[in-house]
């Protein structure tokens, strides 16, 4: 097929002179591969979470060709193998807004369509919540799971990106219990009216942008731009505010600092538990390990961190998370007796006390699900 002939939906990526001589090389590399073999070495792949690379090896082997090149049918079983390992690199990038699309799928099998309807963020505004609107627990299971996967990979600088991540959501996490739901705009606007709440007055300590967005969640839900626009840039500018709300558990003082809240209001019930988990949150937030994002490449081209220099920055951020401070005692903290575990020991611990749950937070299993499927339906090749 000539460059002429290319259907529309061809990407620059495969119409570009030098971009198009690499891509040829490399579909011609994984056409060669042994033909009795695919279905091993698809197998092999989904093991290693490889979902990428099972694509273009299926694209290859049937047409020597990048997919969006081809024009003839694919084989049914390789097109069913395509569609679950796309939805596997779109999990393992954390596509979330991605996901409400994939639970319309009927091709994917209905319990991995079960559990990303837990983790969906509803692109239109909702009354009742749905997904990670309702609870944040599946959400943050994933990407435990995915964590997990990406340092196993290597790949540091997408598991800082996914620890950062979850740093901004977590005072949602925490708030879950006291709300009732993880800060769906609908509820979370009645429930920062009621009587009382002093966000809008002077003696509140919330700076100018995080009242801000206590705003934009009251006006959320009045039309669909509005929506938008508070899911990408408020959302987690309101989880920031709520973790000043929370106040400190061992006040001495009724005077309020730039992170802390005393001043008397509805919003604040007086929950030393939750107000323990903010602590712990801004404490992290502030922490050597969050710096450490901040020199990888994306963005600075200088200093990629490597594995020892995360390990040692996560024992600096422990020994802060436990440290001892007069609004918060070390021998109130509820870290200091926990047993360590993960790939960076305490964190799911941290994740687990912010959730509220009996102990640590356990990793998901939806990327092992994808996976698992993947190598059922390529041994039926």
């Amino acid at each position: 097929m000539s460059e002429s002939q290319l259907p529309p939906a061809v990407t620059r990526l495969w119409t570009e002179p030098g971009l198009r001589k690499r891509a040829d090389v490399m579909f011609d590399l994984l056409a060669d591969v042994d033909r009795s073999n695919i279905s091993n070495l698809v197998s092999q792949l989904a093991t290693l979470n490889e979902f990428w690379l099972i694509m273009r090896l299926l694209d290859a082997v049937d047409y020597g060709a990048p997919a969006t090149a081809a024009t003839t049918s694919r084989p049914e079983n390789h097109t069913k193998i395509r569609n679950l390992a796309r939805l596997g690199e779109a999990v393992i990038n954390v596509d979330t807004h991605d996901f409400e699309s994939w639970c319309q799928d009927s091709f994917i099998p209905q319990n991995i369509r079960e559990d990303l309807e837990l983790r969906i963020w509803p692109m239109k505004p909702q009354v009742e919540a749905l997904g990670a609107l309702r609870s944040l627990i599946p959400t943050f299971e994933l990407l435990l799971e995915v964590f997990e996967v990406r340092i196993l990979k290597g790949d540091i600088s997408m598991g800082l990106s996914i620890i950062h991540l979850m740093t901004e959501y977590l005072p949602l996490l925490g708030w879950e219990q006291e709300l009732g739901h993880a800060g769906n705009p609908k509820q979370l606007a009645e429930y920062l009216t009621q009587p009382n709440s002093m966000w809008q007055n002077d003696t509140c300590p919330l700076n100018r942008q995080q009242r801000k967005a206590f705003e934009n969640v009251i006006t959320a839900n009045d039309s669909q731009k509005n929506w938008s626009i508070y899911l990408r840039d408020n959302h987690s500018r309101v989880a920031a505010s709520l973790s000043i709300c929370a106040g400190v558990p061992n006040a001495i003082s009724t005077v309020s600092g730039q992170r802390t809240c005393r001043t008397p209001c509805s919003i604040r019930k007086g929950n030393k538990e939750l107000a323990w988990s903010m602590v712990l949150v801004r404490r992290l937030k502030d922490s050597s390990l969050l710096t450490l994002r901040h020199d990888a490449p994306v963005g600075h081209f200088f200093s990629v961190p490597q594995e020892p220099e995360i390990l040692a920055s996560w024992e600096t951020t422990w020994q802060g998370l436990i440290a001892d401070r007069d609004e918060a005692p070390t021998d109130q903290n509820p870290l200091r007796t926990v047993t360590r575990t993960g790939a960076l020991a305490g964190f799911p611990e941290l994740l687990g006390l912010v959730a509220g749950l009996e102990g640590p937070m356990q990793p998901s299993n939806l990327v092992s699900k994808i996976a698992a499927e993947i190598k059922a339906l390529a041994a039926t090749s």
